[in-house]
């Protein structure tokens, strides 16, 4: 059923961020052919989301999958715009984040021909980056759907020992910026100053340290320094310092929630002398600024009746098929918190996401082909 010609021109294709235009045109002539009626939806005159209807029924099924995919960067040892495999696995980059689940999801569709419900499949771009295009879908639509499907694996899916992965919830992420202060002095007279870097590095050690949320599902929240930056003309003690702290997320936190959290933190370390206390009152912190909102965490629930029937569904053709929850974001938390309905992600199984010699299951792209089959028949 799955069709590897799909594919293999799929990952001929390079559609790096910000440059989705020739991917694009490709899928939105693939779905004209099928049918589909498209429409482009504009981030930049040359950058754009598909958004492609097609068939009726009670039912309003959203599927979707983003276009762009991450830099080759280094250590490839294939071609990481022409696909290659060997007998377990399909090679190339976006070939599992996530070019399969598309490829697989044409196949389903050419199997299936006549779906029982309404298809909206919805291909993205720049998800890769800022999620500029799930934002722009998010904000301008009116489709209302029954349930969302990503058509995503997961980054951790190469330790995965079942045929698909289906993932019910995403941690949240957000980065913060924090300005630590020092006293400037000259360099040879330590005792006038205070080294703000030597601030920074004591703050540094205490949020290694800092008590972070579990959640039931999710992992648990983590956080770590992403960049330091710091700077003093001629021979003088750094007077500031400033640091990048990225944050995963876990419900109820929120990147609002967080900040407050981080903030009351810090400001006892300068309470209990941890840091210098009289320099408090300059010290800073807020949302680092991005161009769309950051990602909040989500958890989708299993209880009602179309969950349950994916499910059902999933367990008829795979037996014991256990929930997963995602550690990381991706554009299913922006539409978990536009949609009231069921987000999930039902996706293959591969490895080396981001990374050289990116790779898919042969097994699980037939697999999960199978799959959406099953839902473009059934649900």
């Amino acid at each position: 059923m799955f069709q590897e010609k799909l594919l293999s021109e799929l990952i001929g294709i390079n559609s790096v961020f910000p440059s989705e235009q020739e991917v694009a045109l490709y899928l939105e002539n693939q779905l004209q052919r099928r049918g589909f009626q498209v429409e482009r939806q504009y981030l930049t005159p040359d950058r754009f989301n598909l958004v492609a209807q097609f068939g009726q029924g009670e039912r309003t099924v959203m599927y979707y999958a983003h276009m762009d995919v991450v830099p080759e960067y280094q250590g490839w040892t294939r071609q990481p715009f022409a696909l290659s495999a060997d007998e377990e696995r399909y090679y190339g980059r976006g070939v599992a984040d996530m070019k399969g689940g598309i490829a697989a999801f044409l196949s389903a569709f050419d199997a299936v021909k006549l779906p029982n419900h309404r298809v909206i499949l919805v291909l993205g771009v720049d998800e890769e980056n800022i999620s500029a295009g799930g934002h722009l879908f998010a904000a301008q639509t009116d489709i209302e759907p029954d349930v969302v499907f990503s058509l995503e694996g997961d980054a951790l899916s190469c330790r995965w020992t079942h045929p698909i992965i289906l993932t019910w919830g995403r941690r949240g992420r957000a980065a913060y910026r924090l300005r630590v202060p020092g006293i400037s002095a000259h360099g040879a007279t330590l005792s006038e100053g205070m080294n703000a870097i030597s601030e920074a590095a004591r703050l540094v050690l205490a949020l290694d340290e800092m008590t972070l949320p579990t959640h039931t599902h999710l992992p648990a929240a983590s956080q770590y320094i992403r960049t330091i930056a710091a700077d003093a003309g001629s021979l003088s003690i750094p007077d500031s310092v400033e640091l990048m702290l990225d944050r995963h997320l876990v419900p109820p936190e929120t990147s609002a929630s967080v900040l407050n959290e981080l903030r009351q933190f810090i400001n006892g370390l300068y309470r209990d002398g941890t840091l210098c206390t009289e320099l408090a009152e300059r010290f800073e912190i807020d949302l680092m600024p991005r161009e769309t909102a950051y990602l909040e965490p989500f958890v989708t629930s299993q209880e009602s009746a179309i969950a349950q029937q994916i499910v059902q569904l999933v367990s008829d053709r795979h037996r014991d098929i256990p929930a997963h929850y995602g550690s990381s974001v991706a554009d299913e938390n922006v539409f978990a918190h536009r949609f009231s309905c069921p987000v999930l992600c039902v996706g293959p199984v591969g490895g080396n996401y981001h990374g050289a010699d990116e790779w898919v299951s042969k097994e699980s792209l037939e697999a999960i082909t199978e799959t959406y089959a099953d839902f473009l028949r059934n649900l």
